[in-house]
């Protein structure tokens, strides 16, 4: 899904950068200024929706244990919260 995403952000940018050829320089900038800005609110979107199917997928099965004891201790190391 991801890799589609910034496909189409590709296309989409490089029919925008052929349109805009024959604007003024500052025209050119504002088009793309707000590409760019579409850009990140769909991507924005994206990820949401990717973290909350992730967030609602319930774990297949637990991590075997010296797995889970080494990654508890770097999470300890790296001050992260449990």
């Amino acid at each position: 899904a991801r890799d589609t995403l910034e496909r189409e952000f590709m296309l989409q940018a490089a029919h925008l950068v052929a349109k805009q050829r024959r604007v003024s320089p500052e025209a050119r900038r504002d088009a793309l200024a707000d590409f760019s800005v579409q850009c990140f609110a769909r991507a924005n979107i994206a990820l949401e929706t990717w973290t909350d199917r992730v967030l609602e997928t319930p774990p297949q099965r637990k991590l075997p244990l010296f797995y889970r004891i080494a990654w508890n201790g770097f999470n300890r190391k790296a001050g992260m919260p449990e």
